[in-house]
């Protein structure tokens, strides 16, 4: 008997608290999920799917505390899918207690048209805001080190992006496919421009980076058809396979002393190319 006793005592011992076991609840129209009841956080619901966790229209302000009765939450994150598809929202406020914006968070959120990521955001999560076609502008705060893969695929509308100063990274497709971006001006922070991260970009007349950059993946720019300046900072050693190809505005480029390797393809289909200058480090 004592033994089953101490077997059973064992196990409700391993169990979660139940203080920590996720549940529900709205707020003044919005739903919740406690991620942890001992520190009273939160994040809005998650989706399944492609369901929304809530489906909201027009402006949504998200509140950085909300409560439960007599108890009160914070919230930190915007939890996976939490308002995906949801076609008429047309803007968003997010308060400086997040910290984290989940994997398709807004994805296909097709009216919305500009959004200012704060600077207590640390985590951005692929596919965040993919396919919202009317998104015009997007502000990053300066916690965000790296814009993730397809994190504004798609964005039509997009023209205008102001990056935060500790981004490092500019991931896969991260703004492939956005065709009204212009020009693009990176900090001095980043340092990896990834796999066709800006590649389809049509409207995209000129592109200048900082002294930090030191690769340009393969097809970073690959058909960004009007683009004519190039201006590549003294840090990049490496451009990849195709970084540039189909670029058929582009007639003039100078490489700095820094790069040492230009990949296969790098350069073809510039037709409009009549001017190379290499630096005297390529091997």
């Amino acid at each position: 008997m004592k033994k089953f006793f101490l077997l059973l005592a064992v196990a409700l011992f391993a169990l979660p608290s139940l203080a920590s076991l996720a549940r529900d609840f709205e707020y003044n129209g919005l739903t919740y999920t406690v991620l942890d009841e001992d520190a009273r956080i939160c994040e809005t619901k998650a989706g399944e799917g492609s369901t929304p966790g809530n489906y909201v229209e027009g402006d949504l302000v998200i509140p950085s505390t909300v409560y439960d009765g007599e108890n009160e939450y914070s919230v930190t994150k915007i939890g996976r899918s939490a308002f995906e598809g949801c076609g008429s929202l047309t803007s968003v406020e997010i308060p400086s207690s997040v910290t984290t914006i989940g994997m398709s968070a807004f994805s296909y959120c097709s009216g919305l048209t500009s959004v200012v990521i704060p600077d207590s955001v640390t985590s951005l999560f692929p596919y965040a805001f993919y396919h919202c076609e009317k998104l015009a502008s997007v502000k990053i705060g300066d916690s965000v080190t790296e814009i993730v893969d397809y994190a504004f695929y798609a964005c039509k509308a997009l023209s205008s992006v102001e990056m935060g100063n500790s981004v490092n990274t500019i991931g896969f497709n991260a703004f492939g496919e956005c065709t009204s971006l212009a020009s693009i001006k990176l900090p001095d922070s980043v340092v990896t421009i990834d796999i066709n991260a800006f590649s389809g970009c049509t409207a995209l007349v000129s592109v200048e980076m900082e002294n930090s950059v030191a690769t340009i993946g393969l097809h970073a720019f690959s058909g960004c058809t009007a683009l004519v300046s190039v201006e590549l900072g003294n840090s990049v050693t490496t451009i990849d396979n195709y970084a540039f190809s189909e670029c058929t505005a582009l007639t003039s480029i100078k490489l700095p002393d820094s790069v040492i390797t230009i990949g296969s393809g790098a350069f073809s289909g510039c037709t409009a190319l009549v001017s190379v200058e290499l630096g005297n480090s390529v091997t």
